[in-house]
């Protein structure tokens, strides 16, 4: 007897995509080799919850608003390639970098699995502290900006921190502009280590801060949102 299988069309990428790729290699190793059914049928349940269970997380989770779920399939998307070409932007972006998405449309289950509960993540950080001014540091198509806004009181902010200027304008024109939280959202262009030490001699204060960039300078980041605001909540995306 054979376990039902929904067939997964990208590379596993989380824990439970290992687990659910090595349950199935079992059963269908085991398929001809005589052991307790009972054993058989505990492989085969335990199968099936690591398949099913970020797609029920999913399901019972609070859904992104209109707007944010237009931000991730635009950046599914967006012909990246040509606007390098056209030299708007200066490097060719993966969707991966979309707050914990991953590369292409064929990982729509865990690009649509990751946004809900990433952006939900933030919101709810938002909420539980109290946040009325928030920072992050690495904008791209703006998913993680807009989901925190929406969170905030209506005189809270978000100061953004982008490298890249192209994509003030064209997150504004897409998803800020459009959202009634928008107005919220503060996009600063620049070296972010350079950003965030103006906004040190500006005594800026932020209640939570985000950081979605270049990983290799976490630290010097720290160094300087730390002394920014004693107990400030930092929140940092690791890659995979």
């Amino acid at each position: 007897m054979q376990t039902e299988t929904k067939q997964r069309r990208y590379p596993p990428h989380t824990f439970m995509d290992v687990m659910e790729d090595n349950l199935q290699k079992a059963l269908e190793l085991l398929e001809n080799v005589e052991i307790p059914e009972e054993a058989r049928d505990l492989i085969r349940k335990t199968h099936v919850i690591a398949r099913d269970v970020y797609p029920y997380s999913e399901k019972y989770s609070t859904q992104p608003s209109p707007i944010l779920k237009g931000i991730w399939e635009r950046t599914m998307g967006e012909d990246w390639k040509g606007l390098h070409a056209e030299g708007k932007i200066s490097y060719i972006p993966s969707p991966i970098m979309m707050t914990d998405s991953t590369e292409g449309k064929r990982f729509s289950r865990f690009v649509s699995y990751t946004i809900t509960s990433l952006g939900g993540l933030l919101q709810m950080l938002v909420k539980v502290t109290g946040a009325k001014n928030c920072l992050e540091v690495g904008m791209f198509t703006g998913f993680s900006t807009l989901s925190m806004a929406e969170a905030l009181p209506e005189d809270g902010r978000v100061v953004s921190l982008e490298l890249e200027p192209f994509f003030e304008e064209y997150n504004r024109r897409n998803a800020f502009d459009k959202s009634p939280h928008g107005h919220k959202i503060h996009v600063r262009i620049g070296n972010a280590r350079d950003i965030l030490e103006e906004l040190a001699e500006e005594k800026m204060q932020f209640d939570l801060a985000f950081l979605d960039a270049d990983k290799k300078s976490y630290q010097k980041y720290f160094e300087v949102i730390l002394p920014i605001r004693d107990g400030v909540a930092l929140v940092c995306r690791r890659d995979q």
